[in-house]
């Protein structure tokens, strides 16, 4: 029945891609969308994580891959039967995400996975420096500052101790980096995470006891005012992508966070200039979502979750038509500056990191651009929510992304801008 299913869909967009071809020669439209991309038509009652709300405002099915509300259970007659359902709606669920991917595989604008170790070959000394950096935090190479080494020794608690042990774990410039964390705070944070694995809390209940705590600790510098930096991260489990950016055959997917530039306190030209962009932009924001909170804050890495164990395929899925369409967006920005100065030469980042949670491990994606196709590079461990030495390498790890978008992303964006 699920096949009969698939392959009535498949045919169905075949049939409504070559009846599109013939419209456009036949006859004229009577009105023409605003928007670059044709999008798959949505079976009736179709897979249930293809499904999105518009950007139009009409009511259509929830989207399952946005974080998650309490949902009415249905009951069931027997134990049994409620494996089966539970089975079966696994089965489904990944159906529809492989077929999402062959789709977009196919697509000119679409994305083509390949795993990270293929980068080894990519010609930029860049990325290759960024991947030997997280690479060197794996291997616990200069995690802590060599002040604090003296205080891991000395410990009492072996989890401390032990670190304490290895000098290549400590750095003189390490806190150049950014700040480090108390061995209260981060053996709290071992316990929480700890808590919601036992308990099997859901995944809005990890968002907010576990990742958003990781998040701050490495990125937000000042306890007094946590929205003072240029770099911060936002949760925006709401935020949906503006169809204009869709990759084709696309329909819009959700992530949990962002890490932001945070223009609020930019010199006066750049924000003129983000307020003038805005004017121009579709939902007049600076980003490939309208989400309000980011409408002038420029994204620079995304962030999906998962619950343990759960919906890695979905969440890869997910990842790859958000990045897709921050690429799409710059693209945008680029084609508007030729409208300026028709001499203007495309600026584009090399790549494009982003993070996949699933639980207590933190794992790192990055894309590129091959042509107009967006090629998602998974993946590499960058910390965990399991252990003390976990925390600490988890913490490196994401203020080295900090620098990247602090560094390289954000002077790139300027000169897009200007």
């Amino acid at each position: 029945m699920r096949e009969e299913f698939i392959d009535n869909w498949l045919s169905e967009v075949s049939s409504y891609l070559q009846s599109s071809k013939d419209s456009e020669t036949s006859r004229p439209r009577k009105r023409r969308r605003s928007d670059s991309y044709s999008h798959l038509p949505s079976p009736q009652h179709s897979i249930s994580d293809m499904s999105e709300a518009s950007d139009s405002g009409i009511k259509r099915q929830v989207d399952n891959d946005q974080t998650p509300k309490a949902k009415k259970q249905k009951k069931t007659k027997s134990t049994a039967s409620e494996s089966q359902g539970t089975e079966t709606s696994q089965q489904s669920s990944h159906a529809s995400t492989q077929l999402h991917f062959k789709a977009l595989e196919l697509t000119d604008r679409g994305v083509i996975e390949r795993g990270i170790d293929g980068l080894s070959d990519h010609p930029s000394e860049a990325l290759a420096t960024f991947i030997e950096d997280l690479e060197n935090v794996m291997a616990c190479r200069n995690i802590l500052p060599l002040d604090m080494r003296a205080e891991f020794q000395k410990s009492e608690n072996p989890r401390f101790s032990k670190i304490g042990k290895n000098s290549a774990a400590f750095s003189s410039d390490r806190r150049d980096l950014g700040q480090v964390p108390s061995h209260n705070t981060v053996l709290r944070l071992v316990k929480i995470a700890e808590e919601c694995l036992t308990n099997k809390h859901d995944e809005a209940s990890w968002n907010v006891l576990v990742h958003s705590r990781v998040l701050s600790l490495a990125l937000q510098l000042d306890d007094r005012n946590p929205f003072s930096d240029l770099i911060n991260f936002f949760p925006c489990s709401s935020a949906s992508i503006i169809s204009k950016y869709l990759p084709p055959l696309s329909l819009s997917k959700k992530v949990d966070f962002c890490i932001c530039i945070d223009t609020s306190s930019s010199p006066p030209q750049i924000q003129a200039t983000i307020k003038s962009l805005r004017n121009r932009l579709a939902d007049r924001a600076i980003n490939h979502t309208g989400y309000y909170a980011l409408r002038k804050r420029p994204i620079a890495i995304s962030i999906e979750t998962k619950q343990p164990d759960q919906g890695w395929d979905r969440a890869t899925l997910q990842l790859s038509v958000w990045q897709a369409s921050h690429w799409n967006f710059l693209q945008e920005l680029n084609v508007m500056a030729r409208t300026t100065l028709p001499t203007h030469q495309d600026i584009m980042p090399v790549f494009l990191p982003c993070i996949i949670i699933q639980g207590q491990d933190w794992k790192l994606a990055v894309t590129t651009r091959e042509g107009s196709q967006t090629i998602f590079w998974k993946d590499i461990d960058i910390g965990s929510t399991k252990s003390v030495l976990g925390i600490y390498q988890l913490i490196n790890s994401l203020q080295l992304l900090r620098k990247w978008a602090r560094d390289d992303y954000w002077p790139l964006l300027q000169r897009l801008f200007l």
